[in-house]
């Protein structure tokens, strides 16, 4: 799994704590790796899937259905994750993705009409459901506050990742022999990920102290009696007391919870409806639809996805140095100027054959920039912006609101271009990424560097001090 452990290079000291978190990430997001292959698997061999030689015989309109339907099924499963991440916890819900994902690559190995397809598409939505819900909290509950941004942004190294792997691979190899290569990722995951310690927040909240020091203590490689395992203990304790489990209703009273709620589905709707998913899915039937010839298609398409990983890369780095605002503007901006550059190719229908350059150089400066900040950041505030007893039912309410973004961007893809053109589409997600910009600079709160018990007493108001006395209370 080196890809993961590629964002440990922001980790400065890289000390012996750092890495065994660090590791702990890496396997958990072999789960987001998994999910990513389920939406790359079908860019590669969409053109030859629609073709006459298909393995499983589908009309364009089928195949937007086959494409879309995987947020049908992620729509059925964040609420009921979110409730299990809190009665059963957050790691039994992540390993039992393997084996569901493993399942399912057998399915579509051994199937061989759209139709089985559909359900298996359904099948993998509601296990990626889990995913999306479950492991950003995991993630923020077992990071440090100095690596919590680049952790977090991992997760989209680990998405990017899976995505340029199905580009690379899907091309040049049979359909079947593809599938079960992809199913490679669940394998390792159900393999590797039961060695890993259970999130000491969630421990706390079940009132299992003990071992909820010996996964602070396995986590920062220290004494489980030592002051820094105490204190950071005592600060989850104080993060927890007296406060139960958060309810919809709660979470929808809490003031801070409704702006909290509101900012990240402002960031989602900009990542989701901007095109970024869409265009990805799509890019090879968007190259080969446009007739550009200087290069083969699907070669644009490995050099786009390399390009998402190494820009997630970047962003882990510059997330906690630069700050999660400025990665925003700068984001939005630069996604809005390269869509704008695609709109008017398309709007001045510029000769495919002299000036294709131009449509490729724009969508991957929108990818450098849509990779660089919008999508890591909306991440890092869905684990950020809730305290640990509200974090799984605002996790799944967000799940839920970004797969209906997610899904209207994948399935009218289709529809919009055949009937308006492709200058409606891009036009679409410019104005998308302009009031992105704008509502970013409005309400886009900076959370770089604080605990996450200081992002939850909020700007102004002084940090709980009983840390001792709540520690002495709890053991």
């Amino acid at each position: 799994v080196s890809f993961e452990v590629k964002f440990v290079f922001r980790c400065e000291t890289m000390t012996t704590g750092t890495r065994r978190q660090c590791v702990a990430a890496a396997t958990a997001l072999l789960s987001v790796l998994s999910s990513a292959t389920c939406f790359g698997w079908v860019t590669p061999i969409l053109v030859d899937l629609l073709g006459p030689d298909s393995e499983v015989p589908m009309t364009e309109i089928e195949s937007s259905w086959m494409i879309s339907l995987i947020e049908i099924g992620n729509l059925l499963s964040p609420i009921l994750a979110g409730y299990l991440a809190d009665r059963w916890g957050r790691k039994p819900c992540i390993l039992a993705t393997g084996p569901l994902y493993i399942l399912s690559w057998v399915i579509v190995f051994r199937t061989s009409t759209v139709e089985a397809l559909y359900v298996v598409r359904i099948m993998q939505g509601a296990i990626m459901g889990c995913v999306l819900t479950v492991v950003p909290i995991y993630l923020a509950e077992i990071a440090s506050p100095s690596i919590r941004g680049s952790i977090m942004c991992s997760s989209y190294i680990a998405w990017f990742f899976g995505y340029l792997f199905e580009y690379s691979v899907g091309p040049f190899v049979p359909y079947r022999t593809f599938t079960a290569i992809t199913a490679i990722w669940p394998v390792l995951l159900t393999l590797l990920f039961p060695w890993q310690p259970e999130s000491p927040y969630y421990l706390v909240m079940r009132k299992r102290n003990v071992e909820a020091k010996k996964s602070l203590s396995v986590l920062r490689r220290l004494p489980v009696t030592s002051e820094e395992v105490l204190k950071e203990f005592g600060e989850i304790a104080t993060t927890l007391k007296n406060k139960e489990e958060t309810s919809w209703n709660d979470l929808i009273k809490s003031r801070s919870n409704r702006r909290n709620l509101c900012v990240v589905f402002f960031v989602g709707f900009v990542a989701m409806l901007s095109g970024g998913y869409a265009l990805m899915s799509y890019s090879s039937h968007i190259f080969t639809s446009t007739d550009i010839t200087f290069v083969h298609p699907d070669l644009i398409t490995i050099f786009l996805g390399g390009f998402l990983l190494i820009t997630s890369i970047f962003s882990s780095v510059f997330v906690d140095r630069l700050g999660r605002r400025p990665l925003l503007l700068i984001s939005s901006t630069g996604c809005t100027v390269s869509l704008l550059s695609s709109t008017a190719y398309f709007l001045f229908n510029f000769d495919s054959s002299q000036h294709g350059w131009m449509l490729v150089l724009s969508m991957l400066s929108y990818f450098i920039f849509w990779s660089f900040g919008l999508v890591p950041v909306y991440f890092t505030y869905q684990s950020e912006l809730f305290s640990s007893t509200s974090r799984g039912v605002a996790s799944s309410i967000i799940a839920f609101v970004i797969t209906i973004y997610a899904f209207i961007n994948l399935k009218f893809y289709f529809p919009i271009t055949e009937n308006l053109g492709f200058s409606t589409l891009f036009g679409f997600y410019s104005v998308v990424c302009l009031t992105g910009m704008i509502g970013i600079y409005l309400i886009a709160p900076e959370t770089k560097g604080k605990s996450l018990l200081e992002i939850q007493n909020g700007p102004g108001k002084p940090e709980i001090k009983q840390r001792e006395d709540v520690t002495n209370n709890v053991l």
